[in-house]
């Protein structure tokens, strides 16, 4: 029976890529690949996000049962919630025609502990337009700690729609500031002023913002722009 690397392989070749690219648009290091092909263990978190972003059946990735893909309205049904979110963006590139992203690199949305909130942009960063069309309102941040795991990951690059902060969605992820420190963390629920923040990993604890004091909703979670593997 084939491995999963093999497997992956095969995904490359009917996609019509190369392994660099592959990697690339999942936000991982050629070099990963690499270690992939001498052995080293494909983690459940990468498995998952291949499936996201190629619509490819869990089973077959797994164990090389059934179809490769999944149908587009399967797709649908077996994404969480707390999965759409990474769907955000395809990966068909266009180095021609782009838009500009502000980064905030130095700024911290933490998923642990809080991080004090900068201001200064660390670099403008060029997407394309087949990912994005309008970048108004739209920031990258740099995420901090293990709290949302397994969403969001230590060290994820994340953009976040500053727009699209005014109509809360419950169990989507947004990026809130709170004592003048950012955090990212999952919508529950709101009781008068009162609104109540979560995390994904249990050992953390949730976050209430009181519309009266110093905090705010910064935004959105769009997707995952940039993931590093070990």
């Amino acid at each position: 029976m084939s491995t999963e690397i093999e497997r992956i392989k095969e995904i490359i070749k009917v996609k019509g890529m190369n392994k660099s690219q592959f990697m690339k648009d999942l936000g991982y290091s050629h070099v990963a690949f690499l270690k992939w092909e001498k052995g080293a263990k494909i983690g459940e978190k990468t498995l998952k996000l291949i499936e996201m972003q190629y619509n490819i059946n869990p089973n077959w990735l797994r164990t090389g049962q059934g179809s490769m893909f999944l149908s587009d309205d399967k797709k649908e049904s077996t994404a969480s919630n707390a999965d759409k979110d990474l769907l955000a963006f395809p990966k068909e590139k266009d180095k021609y025609d782009y838009v500009e992203i502000p980064a905030y690199l130095d700024i911290k949305a933490s998923a642990g502990t809080g991080a004090f909130v900068g201001m200064e942009v660390s670099e403008m960063v060029q997407v394309s337009k087949k990912l994005i069309k309008n970048a108004y309102g739209l920031v990258i941040l740099a995420v901090s700690g293990d709290s949302m795991e397994p969403a969001i990951l230590n060290k994820d690059k994340i953009i976040i729609d500053t727009n699209d902060k005014y109509t809360l969605k419950k169990n989507k992820i947004y990026v809130i500031r709170k004592d003048n420190e950012l955090y990212i963390k999952r919508y529950n629920d709101c009781n008068n002023n009162m609104c109540i923040f979560t995390s994904d990993n249990t050992k953390y604890p949730s976050i209430i913002l009181d519309k009266d004091d110093n905090s705010a909703i910064i935004g959105r979670l769009k997707g995952i722009f940039m993931r590093e593997i070990n």
